[in-house]
């Protein structure tokens, strides 16, 4: 709303959390007058949404209550505490593959042509299944 990209605040919320859940809706018609930063920004929701924020929160602040409560809330069943160092581990297997398999989609975008900020925006929310796009669908 700050940039000017959306009119209303409850438009710029609905942007943000259409892309942290990856659905793709958008309340935005013409994407390809909006500055390059928020363009990244809305791919990048796609991309953090795509992996989830739980395992974000996981995997960078696993000494906080906070992590702790969201992950049990969201795990049915009784959770031993020896469970979460496992659980970490995994999540950042998770998000390294997640971040080798978006590398690899960025250079192959760019060998079909596509130049680099587009690729990476692409990449970002094809990652997620969102639907983002740098451009207008034709």
């Amino acid at each position: 709303m700050f940039s000017g990209a959306v009119p209303t605040y409850l438009d710029g919320l609905f942007e943000t959390v259409s892309g942290l859940t990856t659905t793709g809706a958008s309340v935005i018609d013409n994407v390809e007058i909006l500055p390059k930063s928020i363009l990244l920004w809305r791919s990048l929701t796609h991309w953090l949404g795509g992996m989830g924020i739980i395992v974000l929160f996981i995997v960078f602040l696993p000494n906080m209550t906070g992590a702790v409560h969201l992950f049990n809330s969201e795990v049915p069943g009784p959770i031993s505490e020896r469970v979460l160092p496992r659980i970490r581990d995994n999540a950042l297997k998770l998000w390294q593959i997640y971040l080798g398999l978006t590398v690899v989609q960025i250079i192959l975008w760019i060998l079909v042509g596509m130049n680099l900020f587009d690729a990476v925006n692409h990449s970002f929310a094809t990652m997620a299944t969102g639907g983002f796009s740098t451009k207008i669908p034709v």
